[in-house]
């Protein structure tokens, strides 16, 4: 029963010192388990009597409790290990989650600062196509007056010119009479001057009117 007892004991102290603070060294940790298994050995196999009672130190015993100890130690000490690679493996999926989340949120700013220069580009472009659609409506515009100008003083040309050419008619017509009403006689050159005369006036007449037509 007392090396139950020590066992017992070894194992809650072992647990102790595995648990110590990250900053305990290796060495002081070995240390600290070797002083427990020798405490446990001491109470269960005291060297010295206790209580004026005596024991006899069985080696059979003695061993037995040592190989339960040594167990129970490499136990203890591989539970132990395995929570330490169970945190560790904790924390290195914890900042494998933060470097992805990281990642993801440069990823999504970066999108974010692309969709905004695209429609800053394609506001560009829709102003400078404006700007340029405004520009041609306007020089359609100015093409279109100097168009109707042009129109404008050509009918007013063409008018002018008829009015000057029925005034030469009407001056050579006035001169024909004149010269009618002096001569005596007929002749024929005059019968084919007033025949050239109304085949001229024919002739200009419809240049006139080809011309208003253009």
């Amino acid at each position: 029963m007392w090396a139950t007892v020590g066992v017992s004991d070894t194992v809650i102290a072992i647990r102790d010192k595995l648990r110590a603070p990250e900053w305990v060294d290796d060495a002081d940790e070995d240390g600290n388990i070797r002083m427990a298994r020798a405490a446990a050995l001491e109470k269960a196999f005291p060297t010295q009597e206790d209580s004026g009672i005596a024991r006899k130190d069985d080696p059979r015993l003695r061993c037995l409790a040592e190989s339960r100890i040594d167990n129970l130690i490499e136990e203890e000490t591989k539970r132990q290990e395995g929570l330490d690679a169970e945190e560790e493996y904790a924390d290195a999926l914890e900042e494998r989650t933060c470097r992805i989340k990281e990642r993801l949120r440069q990823r999504v700013q970066e999108e974010a600062l692309l969709l905004l220069s695209e429609d800053e580009e394609e506001e560009e472009e829709e102003e400078e196509e404006e700007s340029e659609g405004m520009q041609l409506q306007t020089e359609e515009r100015a093409l279109e007056e100097l168009k109707n100008k042009k129109l404008e003083e050509r009918k007013k040309e063409t008018k002018q010119i008829v009015v000057e050419e029925i005034g030469k008619d009407a001056e050579i017509q006035k001169r024909l009479e004149q010269e009618a009403n002096s001569a005596d006689i007929d002749t024929d050159d005059e019968i084919n001057e007033a025949e050239e005369y109304e085949a001229w006036k024919v002739r200009e007449i419809a240049r006139v009117k080809r011309d208003r037509e253009d």
